[in-house]
Parts: structure tokens; C-alpha cells; sequence
């Protein structure tokens, strides 16, 4: 099983924003959206290569 650095990086990146938001460390999680966004391009990117044309793997 290959993991994927960017999506994991993206959900880490998510988990820590999350985390310090309950924490009180941040008083609103700045930039989730843009994260979730990103996450779901970068999932939507992966599907897409996986069944999409051309696919030689």
C-alpha cells in the first residue's frame, strides 16, 4: 500500500488545527476551509488518476 505525502500531510495539518482550537490555543481555527478544500481536490485528484484515461498502473 503506497500512502499518499500530500493527503496525509493535509490531514495531519487538519487534525493539529483542530486540536488547538479545543485547546484554546487559536480562538477560531483559521484557514479549515481552505484545508478541507484542499483535502477534497487532492482526493478528487487521486480518483480521478485511479479510473481516468490512461491509467498504466
Amino acid at each position: 500500500m503506497r500512502i499518499d505525502k500530500p493527503l496525509l500531510f493535509l490531514a495531519l495539518l487538519l487534525a493539529f488545527v483542530l486540536v488547538a482550537f479545543m485547546l484554546d490555543i487559536i480562538p477560531w481555527p483559521f484557514g479549515i476551509l481552505i484545508i478541507l478544500i484542499l483535502l477534497v481536490a487532492r482526493i478528487s485528484y487521486l480518483q480521478s488518476r485511479k479510473y481516468g484515461k490512461g491509467n498504466r498502473d
